[in-house]
């Protein structure tokens, strides 16, 4: 049911910037224990190689299967820049809520409420962001 309702969202989110696909897409599915949905967007090669997915000319989707620090990961490649401040936002308030706690600079791990437990990461590269939410093997 909730994988349904993700994937009946997913138009609304295709209508939005990289940051609204990003939760949409990946955020939103790994906290629901989903994979990330790619479904209707133009499979382009990233610049590591690994399946990209076009959300505009400067904001990428990728995802990463068996990186070396998680089973999978997905990622926000944001050239644009506009998702940080979005995100600075939507962690803060993961953070009030108890759901979020910051593990390390730029590294936040959910708390609790989710088995096995994920964790999200922000890093700036000059003018663009990127954002990733990755499946870790950190059991209560």
């Amino acid at each position: 049911m909730i994988k349904a309702m993700l994937v009946s969202m997913l138009p609304l989110a295709a209508q939005a910037g990289g940051w609204d696909e990003f939760q949409a897409r990946c955020l939103d599915a790994y906290e629901n224990m989903f994979l990330p949905v790619v479904d209707g967007l133009e499979q382009v090669a990233s610049r590591d190689h690994e399946p990209g997915y076009r959300l505009s000319d400067r904001e990428v989707l990728v995802l990463e299967f068996a990186p070396d620090d998680a089973y999978s990961a997905c990622r926000l490649d944001d050239q644009t820049g506009r998702s940080a401040a979005l995100f600075d936002d939507w962690i803060a308030a993961g953070v009030a809520a108890g759901r979020y706690e910051k593990v390390g600079e730029n590294t936040w791990n959910s708390n609790q409420w989710i088995e096995p437990r994920i964790a999200v990461q922000k890093r700036l590269q000059g003018s663009s962001v990127i954002l990733r939410v990755l499946e870790t093997d950190l059991e209560s």
